[in-house]
């Protein structure tokens, strides 16, 4: 029986090899690109041939991990985990003994959302993916402004802000496009409760996403971090801890409409 579980963005893989003797098979990797229409197509590549090879998907939590599709040998398999950023591996099995491939992460786009909707979904996924103390899951959100009258805090908000553009030739421009990441608790005034995790949630942010390349949105190349306020003056004086980060996220594209 195979046992695989996510934790904390680290992929964590066991297999129980069965019966028999002799060589497992051929470890195959994994390459996954999205068809726009809301499935992505994964080509399975050096495995050995007449295995069966399954594909598990999972969504970027890593919570429930569901077989998406099979095939035999190398090929392409569809998989339909909708518009999303998602996990995959696969297994590959020759009746006896099986193997593992690496975790490769994917999306899946329906071709109409734009580049910067899909930065704030992404930006809020890979916050989840932190499992932040001291905030849930389903307080990590994106919306089109930082507050809400009816939110429960604590909260962590992920906004559009205005984007930036150079023109690098006539054909393509660089494009920043902005998603505030605004953090919110109840701090009573207080002038030094809770200041410890609330910074922490500041420094694991700005490291998981700078530098580097967005997970999920292809057409993002790097990601730049702009500090915002630590503490917000006027929400401290409304009995909030209030800071944010400007997450910038440059993609490179073409002057037309596609």
């Amino acid at each position: 029986m195979t046992i695989h579980h996510f934790h904390e963005k680290h992929w964590i893989g066991t297999f129980d090899a069965g019966g028999g003797g002799g060589d497992p098979p051929s470890t195959p990797s994994i390459a996954i690109v999205d068809n726009e229409d809301g499935t992505a197509t994964v080509t399975i590549s050096g495995s050995d041939g007449g295995t069966s090879n399954t594909v598990y998907t999972a969504d970027w939590a890593g919570d429930t991990w569901q077989s998406a599709g099979s095939r035999s040998g190398d090929g392409d398999v569809s998989v339909d985990p909708g518009t999303s950023v998602f996990w995959a591996y696969v297994v590959s099995s020759d009746g006896s003994q099986q193997v593992v491939s690496d975790l490769a992460h994917g999306t899946a786009t329906d071709g109409t959302t734009s580049v910067l909707y899909r930065s704030l979904v992404a930006v809020r996924d890979v916050i989840r993916g932190l499992a932040l103390s001291g905030v849930g899951s389903a307080q990590i959100v994106w919306q089109k402004q930082p507050w809400d009258r009816n939110s429960v805090h604590p909260g962590i908000f992920c906004c559009p802000e205005p984007e930036t553009i150079q023109h690098r030739t006539n054909v393509r421009s660089d494009v920043g496009y902005g998603v505030l990441v605004v953090m919110v608790r109840a701090s009573n005034r207080n002038l030094t409760d809770g200041f410890d995790t609330f910074t922490m949630w500041r420094e694991q942010i700005s490291r998981a996403l700078r530098a580097q390349p967005l997970t999920g949105v292809s057409e993002v190349y790097h990601v730049t971090i702009e500090p915002k306020a630590v503490i917000l003056p006027e929400a401290f004086r409304n009995q909030f801890d209030v800071g944010a980060l400007l997450v910038r996220c440059h993609s490179r594209e073409v002057n037309t409409v596609t």
